[in-house]
């Protein structure tokens, strides 16, 4: 348990999603979606041996719709961040590739979050925002500047997945080598999606810290949709481990 994180706290917040009223109404639902965020701050820190305290401070933050994603996919991107730490080096924030180093994180944890995070058939995935602010209407209502919040949240979310792969590469057995093909192709398809969003720009950067050509991700695209659908579905319930 991370002690810093669970002493002497005295702030806190909760939160609601809300729709966006300004937005039309043939908008897709995450081009609508905004949250209010409540925080509170007490008189007195916890743990404390009164279960109750004071509540001396409330402030609210809204996060339109764009923030709103943007902020989604910072704490997608935070928590492989998160499982990522345990194979850094002790003395600082590399990331060390190596089985000895992989043995320390959580893999089945870190599979899930890059499961949530690729694949597209899960809950739509991140995709979904950015076909939803690339619209003319979106890039009108928001501006480039706004927008490019958006595509930043995209590309370190990119990187981590990128790194969370390297490990789960070098962490898996014989049984898992089709599972971490079909992540990596995922992956891959994802990027290619991303380019038609938003340009080159915003995957050169992440195809070089892959080791990729400019036109490898184009086969793995192509072959990652090629799979047997129950197969994946297999795979991803075994992961889970949810039984057949």
């Amino acid at each position: 348990m991370n002690y810093s994180a669970n002493t002497n706290i005295k702030t806190f917040f909760y939160e609601f999603p809300i729709i966006d009223r300004d937005v039309e109404e043939s908008a897709p639902l995450v081009a609508k979606q905004a949250l209010k965020r409540i925080y509170l701050t007490t008189e007195h820190a916890f743990p404390n041996t009164n279960r109750r305290q004071r509540v001396t401070h409330k402030d609210e933050k809204y996060l339109n719709p764009l923030e709103f994603a943007c902020d989604q996919l910072q704490s997608k991107t935070n928590e492989i961040r998160r499982i990522l730490a345990a194979a850094h080096q002790p003395s600082g924030n590399e990331l060390v590739v190596d089985q000895s180093s992989a043995k320390r994180v959580d893999i089945k944890r870190l599979q899930l979050m890059l499961q949530g995070a690729v694949q597209p058939t899960v809950n739509a995935g991140p995709l979904a925002f950015a076909e939803a602010f690339t619209s003319e209407t979106q890039k009108s209502k928001y501006g480039v500047e706004e927008l490019s919040k958006l595509v930043k949240a995209f590309q370190e979310m990119a990187v981590a997945c990128s790194d969370a792969l390297k490990i789960n590469e070098v962490a898996i057995g014989s049984d898992q080598v089709e599972y971490h093909a079909m992540l990596k192709n995922a992956f891959a398809a994802m990027l290619e999606r991303l380019q038609q969003f938003f340009g080159n720009d915003i995957i050169d950067d992440i195809r070089e810290s892959l080791g990729l050509a400019p036109d490898d991700s184009n086969q793995n695209t192509k072959d990652v949709f090629n799979r047997n659908n129950q197969t994946s579905l297999h795979i991803f319930d075994s992961i889970g481990g949810v039984s057949a």
